[in-house]
């Protein structure tokens, strides 16, 4: 499981986005030692920011995908505590980088921003804490670990001394401002922020709380993916939903007409379309993903075309310049549009693949065949092969749609003999549509036995979580390349 390219790259992401929030920590506590107060310190821990976020963003999005395609069960994000440790840090910088945008345009809430930077730093160290041992977790970890007491004694002393330092520095800030109106962009900023700081708090109770309550000598308690699921997603929808609603906002307060006027287009065509979609028969979740994803992706649309066309009219270039012109220009809020489409691609792509797969598990032998949704698969027979480190059982199993032959898959399981262990290698034939996921979940490894119990997964829309992955990488190095000097001077 360990041989594999995702898993080479994906402890090194995850390490330097945890060593940049480490970065981000020194800065925030630096600036609090010596009275810095003033936005001189934003520049340079505007960079650090995104460039730990976009490391620990894509880590965790190059872990589910080695978890998609070795581990053979056919998902992706099991929730796991160690999943969780990677997630949370990611969340809270997310809202960070809101705030410090929030206190570079509108000097706001600099307590708030401040408060999300240490706390973000903080649970950088649940990670080593959860595999150690601090808290179970069933897909990662050490046993017999003797260090989480103290990962944890230095967890509370980060969070104590770093409190108690910023609440001595408080009067430092002078009487801070807050937004005049919650219908701004400003308010926008902080739902969001509050948004992004529940889910936080609800995947750490999910995690924490069981624990807590086994060593207090009380029953275990296991929360499965179900829990998470059902109390995370709607959290998320209402996250993503709002990603088209603050664009359309205005800085201070905003007049009801000149909203009116910015979500007449958007809306009811997003609405339009979860309609249209409701209607065919597709399901009522692809309603939800057309409307939640759809508004915001118009939203980002239309703000694209309306700063083209101002760039085309004004300075007298083609709309292709206008265009690239736009983003070069203004790449703190065009880049955070790259970055938005990309989490609606993977909110639109998660909904696909986590509410609407189709699983079939059979045992078959030489030509036998099963039904996956609109497919038929034939299983053509086992070849067995070996090498020095293992021996191969390779599966021949053919895919047909209403008689054509679409495609002929080859998944593997194999005995390593220094693990004394047989583990799955899955095959996965992608489409733009949806993935099918092919693995042996069982084979003998008897040359006369040519039986083989396969399990295969249809995962709707799954692809555009990676397609929307590469989108947050582009959105990050496009936020990330503008220069310090201009941070104060650009007005997003």
């Amino acid at each position: 499981m360990l041989q594999n390219f995702a898993m080479f790259i994906h402890p090194t992401l995850l390490y330097l986005g945890f060593a940049g929030f480490a970065v981000v920590f020194a800065i925030v506590i630096a600036s609090l030692l010596v009275r810095s107060m003033g936005t001189e310190w934003i520049a340079s821990i505007r960079r650090w920011a995104l460039f730990a976020w976009g490391f620990l963003g894509l880590g965790n999005l190059v872990g589910m995908w080695w978890a998609y395609i070795e581990l053979g069960w056919g998902g992706y994000w099991a929730w796991d505590p160690v999943e969780n440790a990677g997630l949370l840090p990611w969340l809270l910088a997310t809202a960070f980088i809101h705030s410090i945008a929030l206190r570079r345009q509108r000097h706001y809430l600099q307590t708030w921003s401040l408060g999300l930077a240490i706390f973000t730093f903080v649970f950088t160290l649940l990670s080593p804490f959860i595999t150690h041992g601090g808290i179970e977790s069933p897909l990662h970890g050490f046993q017999g670990s003797s260090f989480p007491p103290y990962i944890l004694a230095f967890i509370l002393t980060a969070v104590a001394g770093s409190l108690i330092l910023l609440y001595l520095r408080r009067r430092d800030f002078g009487e801070e401002k807050k937004p005049l109106s919650i219908i701004s962009r400003e308010g926008a900023f902080l739902i969001a922020d509050i948004i992004l700081v529940t889910l936080v708090l609800v995947i750490l109770a999910g995690m924490v709380i069981p624990r807590i309550i086994e060593v207090s000598g009380g029953a275990k308690i296991v929360l499965d993916r179900s829990f998470y699921d059902r109390v995370c997603g709607p959290i998320m929808l209402i996250l993503v939903f709002l990603m088209g609603v603050c664009p359309l906002l205005g800085w201070s307060k905003v007049q009801w007409s000149s909203i009116r006027r910015n979500f007449l287009y958007t809306f009811p065509a997003a609405l339009l379309v979860a309609v249209i979609v409701m209607v065919t028969g597709a399901g009522i979740w692809y309603a939800v993903a057309a409307l939640v994803g759809g508004f915001p992706l118009l939203t980002i649309f239309l703000e694209w075309f309306r700063g083209t066309q101002a760039w085309h009219r004004n300075r007298q270039v083609n709309y292709v310049r206008a265009f690239f012109s736009v983003l070069w220009n203004r790449r703190a809020r065009y880049g955070g549009f790259v970055v938005h489409i990309g989490i609606i691609l993977i909110t639109i792509g998660i909904i696909g693949s986590s509410l609407y797969d189709i699983e079939s598990v059979a045992t078959l032998n030489v030509n036998d065949s099963m039904k996956l949704g609109d497919y038929e698969l034939t299983y053509q027979g086992l070849t067995f092969k070996e090498d020095k480190a293992k021996i191969m059982a390779i599966a021949s199993i053919a895919v047909r749609n209403s008689g054509n032959l679409i495609t002929t898959m080859h998944p593997e399981y194999n005995y390593w003999f220094k693990a004394q262990s047989a583990y799955a290698e899955v095959a996965v034939r992608t489409t733009p549509v949806e993935d099918i996921f092919v693995s042996l979940a069982w084979t003998s490894f008897d040359p006369q036995d040519k039986s083989a119990t396969i399990r295969a997964v249809i995962n709707p829309l799954i692809i555009w979580i990676w397609i929307g992955g590469v989108f947050i990488l582009m959105g990050g190095v496009v936020s990330f390349s503008l220069p310090g000097a201009k941070l104060d001077r650009i007005k997003e």
